[in-house]
């Protein structure tokens, strides 16, 4: 356990930035005043043999729930919220990293979004490509279930990737290697299938 964890409240979704930056999430308070028992980002960073203080990403946060982080190869920040002005009980949003901070959150719109749970969210390194976990769509197999938004200009609709990779459980946070393989949780193990089941639930999303 990481020596900043030992102080009662919850740790989860650990993710690094191309920095080298440690982002996760926690429901501690800010300080004292904080009494809305939210998760919000954190980061911190390890150097000489240590981890520094951790910092609350205070651009990213709202008093609503932030979760499960992930970046982009210039560092744009994704991740989901079930902040106010969204469509639905969870949304995904987007932050540009620029000149190093993090610009005014962005939804990334009805396309994406509806008026169930959006979470999880896996951009890659390019930033066109979007893997995410979505709960209760008409298309859903399971308590969960993963989509893929490819953006071309602006976000299309996300693509359900089908059964060689959604099961009657919850599937959620997914993680694509350099190796190419795509990794995800389901029913409280971790699988692990080719990233070409991505594309091939792409190529048919586009056979009419």
């Amino acid at each position: 356990m990481l020596t900043f964890c030992s102080d009662g409240f919850s740790y989860a979704d650990p993710a690094v930035s191309p920095l080298g930056e440690l982002y996760f999430i926690s429901n501690r308070p800010i300080n004292a005043r904080d009494t809305t028992k939210d998760y919000d980002i954190w980061k911190t960073s390890f150097g000489n043999g240590s981890w520094e203080p951790i910092v609350n990403v205070a651009s990213l946060n709202s008093p609503f729930d932030e979760y499960y982080i992930s970046f982009t190869a210039k560092g744009d920040a994704y991740f989901s919220s079930s902040r106010q002005g969204g469509f639905g009980e969870e949304d995904l949003y987007m932050a540009p990293f620029k000149n190093g901070v993090f610009d005014v959150p962005v939804n990334l719109g009805e396309k994406v979004n509806t008026r169930h749970s959006e979470y999880d969210p896996f951009v890659n390194p390019d930033g066109d490509q979007l893997v995410f976990a979505s709960s209760g769509r008409d298309n859903s197999l399971g308590k969960a279930d993963l989509y893929c938004s490819q953006r071309k200009g602006s976000w299309l609709d996300p693509v359900h990737l089908g059964v060689e990779v959604n099961t009657s459980l919850r599937d959620f946070c997914p993680y694509i290697s350099k190796d190419e393989y795509f990794y995800f949780s389901s029913g409280g193990e971790i699988r692990r299938v080719s990233k070409t089941a991505i594309t091939k639930a792409l190529k048919r999303s586009t056979i009419k």
